[in-house]
């Protein structure tokens, strides 16, 4: 049985990214953060300097790595120790700084080898001067995979 990896080489990255990216800065607090997570129904904010260029990216695991967990599994709530981290420190302190990204033109193949071989969930999009263009995630790749943007892959 053949995949379709070979058709995913004729479509790009600016096919199927998301272009209406919610960024966030990198002096934004970190008690700010959650929200913008709740907000925006997102799980990576990309992380942009005042010039536009991305700086780095956040997800929302990361403040769950803040949180207190319970025997139970649960979230207790946010320790003394971090609830004095977040009230007093950025997102500078915790994005990831300078991510992997790709480029509009690059292909969705190269895109989905990256996501694989990293165990990524998105990838900043950025153009040659490395301002923020948008985002690809895996959601972008499963709605490329069962829509009708699919059947141009047919084998």
């Amino acid at each position: 049985m053949k995949n379709a990896a070979h058709k995913l080489n004729n479509y790009h990255v600016k096919e199927i990214m998301s272009k209406n990216v919610v960024s966030i800065s990198p002096d934004t607090i970190l008690t700010d953060l959650e929200g913008f997570f709740d907000k925006h129904k997102v799980h990576h904010l990309p992380v942009v300097a005042a010039n536009g260029k991305l700086v780095g990216i956040v997800s929302h695991a990361d403040i769950l790595l803040l949180k207190e967990w319970g025997s139970d599994g649960k979230i207790k709530g946010i320790n003394a120790r971090n609830s004095i981290l977040m009230r007093s420190n950025l997102v500078n302190d915790i994005m990831t700084p300078d991510p992997v990204t790709v480029k509009p033109d690059d292909t969705i193949g190269t895109c989905v080898e990256l996501l694989l071989e990293n165990n990524y969930k998105s990838l900043p999009v950025v153009d040659e001067e490395g301002i923020l263009k948008g985002i690809i995630t895996t959601y972008d790749l499963l709605l490329l995979a069962y829509t009708d943007f699919h059947q141009a892959l047919i084998i």
